[in-house]
């Protein structure tokens, strides 16, 4: 959705996405909104490499530091190509709503108008997802603001596109203000985190190590007509999913059929299910043995995972086996809910 940039005086309109900006407008007065950008950690970058300031001491620091009168030791300054400012903005349990975001250009401190940013664009970043809060571009004010509502915010960017109004290639910005409040911990609804969970639909989006994933022609699977079947060394299968926020606890549960076993085996063989989830320990079952002989009944596992670390993670089903004699293990229904 595009909303055109308000004029006031002889402001010229510019183009932003996911709210309104206009120039000239202070802060919000509102008592709950909280500049989270103040003394945040800010780093700036050219092309993906460090931006060089102007001198010691006008680094990104100087755009989070809550002064803008000083035109030497109160602007972030970079004097060539497109830098992009990065602000971390401090933890919260489910990242902030943002809902103003506030630029001071040159003129804000005394400096001629003329190097006042012309053209920038703003990004939020939640986790992985980054999206365009705003692009500017036909800026001559000292001040713009953008109002937005944008939740679960863990930084924000800003990229100047054209640094000034002129031929001056000198990037100057005196302060980025945004205010937020901590956004809600998400409902946790309980949702089937596995795609696929009774491989009806074949492979996808399981990844199988060997032939695993397999049509019953046999009679052997849980009711459907798919199953995985582990039966050789080295035999897995493995999916990526996510954790749903707000979800803290989870429990896994498949259904588990064994047959083939011969206990004469020099050694059981078993099948293991490992969890590895970015940011907590890997997680692998003490295994299931050849000497669990289902026969032609299914049983089913359930294994409690409580405080998953969230994010992105594997599961994965894995088996180690006897050459000589093989124990089939039969997974079905898979299942990974919160509880």
């Amino acid at each position: 959705m595009h909303t055109h940039l308000k004029r006031l005086g002889a402001l010229t309109a510019s183009t932003a996405l996911l709210g309104v900006a206009s120039a000239g407008i202070s802060a919000p007065a509102a008592s709950a909104q909280t500049n989270v950008a103040l003394n945040a950690v800010a780093t700036a970058t050219v092309a993906g490499l460090p931006a060089v300031s102007c001198s010691l001491g006008s680094g990104p620091e100087n755009a989070v530091d809550g002064a803008a009168s000083n035109i030497y030791t109160d602007k972030w300054c970079v004097l060539v190509g497109n830098p992009t400012l990065n602000v971390a903005l401090p933890a919260a349990t489910s990242g902030w709503t943002v809902s103003r975001i506030v630029i001071k250009h040159a003129g804000v401190a005394g400096e001629s108008a003329v190097y006042n940013t012309r053209a920038y664009t703003l990004t939020g970043v939640a986790g992985t997802t980054r999206t365009t809060i705003a692009t500017v571009t036909a800026n001559t004010a000292s001040q713009t603001v953008h109002d937005l509502n944008l939740a679960n915010q863990r930084a924000v960017e800003l990229r100047i596109d054209t640094p000034t109004q002129g031929l001056n290639t000198a990037t100057r910005i005196y302060e980025v203000e945004v205010w937020a409040v901590p956004s809600a911990a998400p409902a946790c609804t309980g949702s089937q985190r596995i795609v696929n969970p009774g491989f009806e639909t074949g492979v996808a989006p399981w990844v199988q190590t060997g032939t695993v994933v397999k049509p019953d022609t046999n009679g052997i699977a849980a009711p459907g007509a798919w199953y995985a079947g582990l039966k050789y060394n080295g035999d897995s299968i493995t999916q990526t999913t996510t954790t749903e926020p707000g979800c803290v606890n989870y429990k896994l549960t498949y259904r588990l059929r064994v047959f083939e076993s011969f206990l004469t085996s020099s050694a059981p063989d078993k099948l293991y299910v490992t969890l590895i989830s970015n940011g907590g320990p890997p997680y692998t079952s003490t295994g299931a043995t050849n000497l669990l002989d289902t026969g032609l009944l299914f049983v089913t596992k359930t294994i409690w995972l409580p405080n998953l670390a969230p994010g992105t993670f594997n599961i994965r089903f894995w088996t180690t086996q006897d050459a000589t004699y093989p124990t089939h293990f039969i997974i079905d229904d898979v299942s990974l809910r919160p509880y």
